[in-house]
């Protein structure tokens, strides 16, 4: 069985996603040091917001959201990228409201 510890006949479990949530236009760093970020939950989407992934300072694209909203209820962006040095989120406008999953 995948992730059983036969020696100790037990399940291993391993570590969840830890979450950073933002509300304001800032550039917010939710992990330091290297790790995944797995995804970001746009919970309340606002009008030509853009939202900026970055591992430090190298961007890894940029999610702009329309200016037509087709939906006021959360869409979730899957990233799952392995960051070398750190994870920082950019948003650009104030009133969005988005979490960030991360390992």
């Amino acid at each position: 069985i995948e992730g059983e510890n036969a020696t100790y006949h037990r399940m291993m479990v391993g570590q969840g996603y830890s979450f950073t949530n933002i509300t304001t236009q800032a550039t917010t760093t939710p992990k330091a040091s290297a790790g995944v970020l797995h995804s970001i939950v746009i919970n309340t989407p606002a009008v030509t917001a853009t939202i900026t992934p970055k591992d430090n300072a190298t961007s890894m694209g940029v999610i702009t959201q329309p200016a037509a909203l087709l939906s006021s209820g959360p869409q979730v962006v899957l990233i799952d990228a392995n960051c070398a040095t750190s994870i920082v989120i950019v948003t650009g406008v104030a009133n969005q409201d988005i979490t960030v999953y991360w390992m």
